[in-house]
């Protein structure tokens, strides 16, 4: 599964120099130009992420005037309880996490300074009850730039040598402070305890050699939840780096479908978002509804804005460079599906449909399940009926594909089986649509839990027309 996407990437890059339609490049378009706009198009036409995964994130690439800005924000953010056992601790244009654990708190990044640590990260670990039963346990530091490591030094002068912090192997020259290496070297996941709290690293070279990216767990609102910590931002701008970078941005993707991550934690809160969240819970005083919570399939659409942004700037700094666009997909049952009648979805992304594509039926437990290709609109319709019954899941699956110049990312919908009698395209009320595939399926074969079957004889017929039109409004049956 991890190596998956890539190869797709890899066969669509191969035909990539023979077929350049449909990205732009037949008007055109510099490499570029066609990852950029691939960029804003994944967005979905979501403000949240055009606003700031796009537009942040692509900085680098074509907003100098924007990057230059964000750099003069550094005005101290106050601490902010971002999750049950997690805070943040920095000021606007870079920060740290406290993370509370059984066994005390650990840290991600020690902000720029010994004087960080002394001015924000001590006074507010104190306000958290830092003492000899709750002490400071760990370090994990996402990479080896000043302003994430800068305080490692008067952490270790203040907790001694048995202190553990946590660096990438590539980023660990001319440290002074000691750290415990993690392998640079292994793109695998890596597994360890900071304190008592499991973590997943895996190594995303790119932004420095030692880059660490990481899955780590928190509690929302009582329930564990998995967020991606981006380890690094800033593309580089030479061709070997900034094709680390790309191919670290695309084993994050992976990691987060893996781990089914439903958000990030990023210690630039001004790249990902976290300090408008942190302003909407400040402002409303409750994480009730955490803004930091996206979804997995949102997560997803995220990482694969930035690996947008890392093609283009792969595609800025070097001539030869074609790599395949990555279209997020998405599916969606149809207004009469899932039911035994029909079952059915559509395949499309923002450039469209997706046509001639396997998508994947399964009935929840039950191992039932049938495949059907996406037509020329992207539906895919199962011919061959399955038994569902009333509020099963049923799950359509896309596994993604490689087109001439393009991946086209992998989706899952799932929906449940409506569980009122005659409402056969499921929206919840009995409409004269309803009726007529009633009146339509008279005689006709079905199967167990059929909504039209009104009465439960194991057939469709004019008894079963009139029961499900008395359950009719007289607004949505008028003649």
């Amino acid at each position: 599964m991890r190596t998956k996407l890539r190869n797709l990437a890899q066969r669509a890059a191969l035909s990539a120099a023979a077929v350049l339609a449909g990205t732009g490049a037949a008007w055109g378009q510099s490499q570029m130009d066609i990852h950029l706009e691939a960029a804003t198009r994944n967005t979905g036409g979501d403000k949240f992420l055009k606003d700031w995964t796009r537009d942040r994130y692509c900085m680098y690439v074509d907003n100098p005037a924007l990057l230059a800005e964000i750099r003069t924000q550094r005005a101290p953010v106050p601490m902010t309880q971002v999750f049950d056992d997690a805070w943040f601790v920095g000021f606007q244009n870079v920060g740290q996490f406290i993370l509370k654990n059984g066994n005390g708190f650990t840290l991600i990044d020690t902000l720029n300074s010994s004087a960080d640590v002394d001015n924000y990260t001590l006074p507010a670990l104190r306000s958290l009850g830092l003492g000899v039963q709750a002490p400071l346990v760990g370090a994990y530091i996402t990479h080896g730039h000043f302003d994430h490591d800068g305080g490692a030094a008067r952490l270790r002068e203040l907790f001694g040598t048995g202190f553990p912090i946590y660096i990438g192997s590539g980023d660990a020259q001319g440290k002074t402070y000691g750290p415990i290496l993690l392998d640079s070297n292994n793109l695998g996941y890596q597994s360890f305890s900071l304190g008592g709290r499991a973590m997943t690293v895996l190594a995303s070279p790119g932004h420095t050699p030692g880059t660490m990216s990481a899955i780590v767990p928190v509690h929302d609102n009582g329930v564990e939840r998995k967020l991606l910590i981006v380890g690094g931002t800033a593309i580089p701008m030479n061709i070997a780096a900034s094709r680390s970078y790309l191919q670290s941005v695309e084993r994050m993707y992976q990691a987060a479908k893996d781990f089914k991550a439903e958000g990030t934690l990023h210690p630039h809160g001004i790249i990902d978002g976290g300090n408008q969240h942190m302003a909407d819970i400040n402002a409303r005083g409750s994480r009730t509804a955490n803004p930091y919570i996206i979804g997995n399939e949102k997560l997803l659409r995220t990482v694969a804005i930035m690996r947008e942004c890392g093609a283009a700037q792969v595609a800025q700094v070097d001539a030869t460079a074609k790599e395949p666009v990555w279209r997020v997909t998405s599916l969606s049952f149809d207004t009469q599906s899932p039911s035994p009648a029909r079952i059915a979805a559509k395949l499309q992304s923002d450039w469209g449909p997706v046509a001639d594509q396997q998508v994947v039926f399964s009935v929840g437990n039950s191992g039932a399940a049938c495949t059907a290709r996406t037509n020329a609109e992207g539906i895919a319709v199962c011919g061959s009926p399955l038994t569902v019954r009333p509020r099963d899941e049923v799950t359509a699956t896309f596994a993604g594909a490689a087109g001439p110049d393009h991946v086209d990312l992998p989706s899952v919908r799932s929906a449940l089986v409506s569980s009122l009698q005659c409402d056969i395209d499921s929206n919840g009320a009995v409409n004269r649509n309803d009726i007529s595939a009633i009146m339509a399926g008279i005689g006709k074969p079905i199967v167990a839990g059929d909504p039209r079957d009104a009465d439960g004889d194991g057939k469709v017929t004019a008894s079963d027309a009139r029961m499900c039109t008395q359950r009719c409004s007289k607004e949505q049956c008028a003649l």
